[in-house]
Parts: C-alpha cells; sequence; structure tokens
C-alpha cells in the first residue's frame, strides 16, 4: 500500500525523501517491495545530503540501522550549504516524549546550532511545533491508531524559498477516521432527556469537527447529581441506550 501511494506521487512529479526509525529500521526492512525511483531513501551508516539544485533546497538525513538508536544522530549532521534551503530530517525524541521510547535523543537547541531552515521529525505521534526560530517541528502522524490518539492527525505543508526561508508552516488534516474523547459532566442534568440531548450535542459538535470523517468517540459521563442514582443502576441499559444515541446523532458515522 505504501508503495502504490509513493507511485502515485512519482506520476505526480513528487520526489519523497525518507528516513527509516524505530519501526522499520534497516535491519528489520523488508527488502521485498521496490520502491519507485522518485524516492530518496537516506542511509543508517552515517548523515547524507540530497542536493536539489533547481530548488535550491539541501536534505540531510539519516537512518536507524537497528530499531533502537540510543546516540545522538543529530550532532552528526552535515552543516548546511550556503545559500540554500536546509532541511534537517530526523527519527529523534528530542530529550524525551510522554509515551515514547528516548531513540536517538538530542535537544531542540542542538538543532538549531547545526544553522538548517527547517527539521522535520518523525517518532512522535503528536503534532508539536518545537520552534519557529528555526522551524523544529513534529507533525505527528497521519492517522490516529488507537483511542489515546485523539483529534486530527496529518502534515505540516511549509511554504519557503531559496535565500529568503521558510514563509509558513500549516497542518493539513490527512486523517480517514478520527478518534476523540468527549467528558460529559451530569451534575447539572436532572432528567434523561437532559442527559440525551447533552450527548447528542456533544456528538454532532464533535461530527462537525471531524468534517464527515468516521468518528470513534469515547464518551464519559462524570461528577454528581440527581441522575447519578439511576446511571448507576441501569449501567448496561444505559450503554445501549446512548450507542443508539451517538448512531442517531451521528446519522450512522460515529461509534
Amino acid at each position: 500500500f505504501f508503495a502504490t501511494q509513493l507511485r502515485r506521487l512519482d506520476k505526480a512529479g513528487i520526489r519523497a525523501f525518507l528516513t527509516y526509525g524505530n519501526h522499520d529500521a534497516l535491519s528489520k526492512l523488508t527488502k521485498s517491495v521496490p520502491l519507485p525511483s522518485n524516492v530518496v531513501i537516506f542511509g543508517a551508516r552515517a548523515p547524507s545530503t540530497e542536493v536539489i539544485p533547481s530548488l535550491g533546497v539541501a536534505i540531510h538525513g539519516q537512518s536507524f540501522a537497528t530499531a533502537d538508536v540510543t546516540s545522538d544522530l543529530a550532532a552528526g549532521y552535515p552543516a548546511p550549504h550556503r545559500g540554500m534551503l536546509n532541511i534537517g530530517v530526523l527519527h529523534t525524541a528530542l530529550s524525551g516524549r510522554e509515551g515514547h521510547a528516548p531513540y536517538a535523543p538530542t535537544t531542540a537547541d542542538r538543532l538549531a546550532d547545526k544553522g538548517y531552515d527547517y527539521w522535520a521529525l518523525g517518532h512522535v505521534h503528536h503534532r508539536e511545533i518545537v520552534s519557529e526560530s528555526p522551524w523544529i517541528v513534529f507533525p505527528g502522524n497521519s492517522q490516529g491508531r488507537h483511542a489515546r490518539e485523539t483529534g486530527p492527525k496529518g502534515c505540516m505543508l511549509v511554504e519557503a524559498e531559496a535565500g529568503v526561508g521558510i514563509q509558513s508552516a500549516e497542518f493539513v488534516a490527512t486523517d480517514v477516521a478520527r478518534w476523540h474523547h468527549h467528558t460529559i459532566d451530569i451534575a447539572d442534568l436532572r432528567r434523561d432527556d437532559d442527559l440525551h440531548a447533552a450527548v447528542q450535542t456533544a456528538v454532532r459538535d464533535a461530527m462537525t469537527e471531524a468534517e464527515d470523517r468516521l468518528l470513534a468517540l469515547r464518551l464519559t459521563l462524570t461528577g454528581r447529581g440527581p441522575l447519578h442514582k439511576s446511571l448507576v443502576a441501569n449501567r448496561e441499559a444505559l450503554r445501549a441506550q446512548l450507542a443508539a444515541l451517538v448512531g442517531d446523532a451521528s446519522g450512522g458515522s460515529a461509534w
């Protein structure tokens, strides 16, 4: 599937620059799936640079040789090419990010000291703009994989010009399904109808934000109020009832 999508880029005249990380390190990667000629794969022995003279761009990167790289790969990245737009591609957790193994540890200061215009970072699934001077960005993953990876997922669309630098960096959603967690406080809800209305409003709002994507919804009821006793006494019936409300409010596009 991945190779097929890269061929779509190839047909559109779009090049791709790829570094392998801990999940697809060169020691683990299958050699049976050839990638199209538009793909540049950065090796694992040392950092290397791919120059695109027509665009005035130099892209620097290094892949993981094994799944658990614990050395600071960024320290060995080359000096920037003068007069060109320099982009660093690196799979790293920087100085540590919750829920992610500390692979290829480094610091934002060390990346900034390299003198590159933009650092495109992999590994961390949560989108984060670490710095804008220079740009150091985790775009996050392109599709949320489970209930803890909530909210929009996608990529960063960067506009730049050699000799001028980065002009803009904009998030673009690419996910086809979205995970969402919503909490409803029952403290001020006095009747079952109040709860039903609150759930349906929450689902419709989430569907609007999801922009017609399939929505995987985790719903939590919290707080103390008049409905507490009946909710606790009828948990199974409540679960079925709320599931039906979610389906109705979303037209069957949320579960």
